[in-house]
């Protein structure tokens, strides 16, 4: 794939898909064994099922979640997305210590999306974003 090619298929999963809430859109472009690091993850999550599981559980939390593309670049197999992310917390966080109540507290978030493209789909996801900051916007304490 041209550098062109990656960028479209990262941006149109991770930016077009993801803010309109398009799973199928969303999944098709991901590897069946993609993997995916988080920095809320204490390890990285494995496979297609644990991806939609994620993104089910984003969109729950986040019913009115958006993705705008600042700008992004391309090397090879790899992608770099620099986005702002969005939206309001009016679902419960799932974690294993327990469900976290909704804030009802939007927040706002500048973050990159780094994605490595093999064989035509995404196969794995690198996620960085301010997690202290994300807290302090909805409302949370460390």
């Amino acid at each position: 794939m041209s550098v062109k090619e990656t960028l479209n298929l990262v941006e149109g999963a991770w930016v077009d898909a993801l803010s309109a809430h398009d799973s199928k859109r969303f999944l098709a472009a991901h590897s069946e064994s993609v993997t995916m690091y988080d920095p809320t993850f204490p390890q990285p999550s494995k496979g297609k099922k644990a991806l939609e599981v994620w993104f089910n559980g984003l969109l729950e939390m986040f019913p009115d979640y958006k993705v705008q593309r600042l700008w992004s670049f391309g090397n090879g197999e790899w992608v770099c997305v620099e986005c702002v992310e969005s939206g309001t917390l009016e679902g419960p966080i799932h974690t294993p210590g327990g469900d976290v109540p909704p804030t009802h507290k939007s927040f706002k978030s500048s973050d990159c999306i780094v994605c490595k493209v093999e064989a035509g789909k995404i196969a794995e996801i690198r996620l960085h974003y301010d997690v202290l900051g994300l807290m302090a916007q909805l409302g949370m304490k460390p």
